[in-house]
């Protein structure tokens, strides 16, 4: 009994009002929350950045973990802020100048507290990017099993960045795994450019094409579909359920699918942070969702 719970940005104060809907309760003793039913959770990445209590929900989080409570998988913030991390270990000063600049949040939580800080960045490098509970999977942003099969052996943050940082297709397959498949459009107006994303979950109903690219307020441009790479959108996926968070997806939470589930709902964006209480069906039922 598992429940996937969509991305919480930081926001300690909804993930906890979700925890209780759920039926978590604080325990005395260990100091965590645990579920009276035995359940557990498994968060989809990106619980980090965009919200302002980033230390109450990695300390939740790193507490839950130690006591065998919780899954979690690294999103795309997460990883990035991993590869940061990385790349200036031998340089503070250019990481918190980063970490000011693209991280403000995390900055304004962290920059006193910096060794703390410095441990959860160790902490989130042994993170895996997937997990598979039988024919049950669970990513941040897309799955797709002719990458997976290449990250089986080496499921880590940290082992995936040192191959990522010399092998540019190993890197351009990592990221599709956590941000998707993104196509950029310039708008003849000059205007900013539009990242619209792709419905790999709906991959199945023969949808317009137009239609299987998303964006929160901006809608796919018809003569834009020339210069889309139908090869670039192909997936590799079988019948299995997947979880899944990233795409911020608008209006109260719905199921997006009967075997692939998005629990992004803009929880620390103004919307609703959404669970699905999982019990072991094989296909999934709207009823199960859960959202704060």
């Amino acid at each position: 009994m598992i429940d996937f719970v969509g991305d919480i940005h930081g926001n300690y104060y909804k993930f906890s009002q979700l925890l209780k809907a759920l039926g978590y309760e604080w325990n005395n003793e260990f100091k965590t929350f645990i579920h009276p039913d035995n359940r557990k959770l498994c968060i989809l990445g990106d619980f980090i950045n965009v919200g302002l209590e980033n230390n109450k929900v990695l300390e939740t989080l790193y507490s839950m973990l130690q006591h065998n409570q919780v899954y979690i998988i690294a999103g795309n913030h997460e990883y990035f802020l991993a590869l940061l991390y990385q790349k200036t270990y031998y340089n503070k000063p250019a990481f918190w100048y980063y970490i000011q600049r693209n991280y403000f949040t995390l900055f304004q939580e962290f920059t006193n507290k910096r060794e703390l800080f410095y441990q959860y960045l160790d902490w989130i490098c042994e993170l895996p990017v997937f997990i598979e509970f039988g024919h049950v999977k669970a990513i941040h942003a897309m799955w797709d099993d002719s990458i997976i099969h290449k990250l089986r052996g080496i499921n880590t943050v940290g082992n995936i960045i040192k191959i990522a940082i010399t092998q540019n297709d190993f890197k351009d397959a990592v990221n599709r795994l956590l941000v998707g498949i993104i196509h950029k459009y310039q708008p003849p107006s000059g205007a900013n450019t539009i990242f619209f994303r792709y419905r790999w979950w709906d991959h199945d109903k023969n949808l317009p094409l137009q239609n299987m690219f998303i964006h929160k307020s901006e809608t796919f441009p018809l003569p834009e579909l020339q210069h889309v790479d139908i090869n670039s959108i192909k997936t590799h996926i079988d019948n299995y359920v997947i979880f899944f968070g990233h795409y911020n997806l608008q209006g109260y939470p719905y199921l997006t699918h009967p075997l692939r589930c998005c629990l992004d709902f803009g929880g620390a964006k103004g919307g609703f942070l959404a669970a699905y209480r999982w019990d072991g069906e094989d296909t999934l039922h709207e009823s199960k969702l859960v959202w704060v």
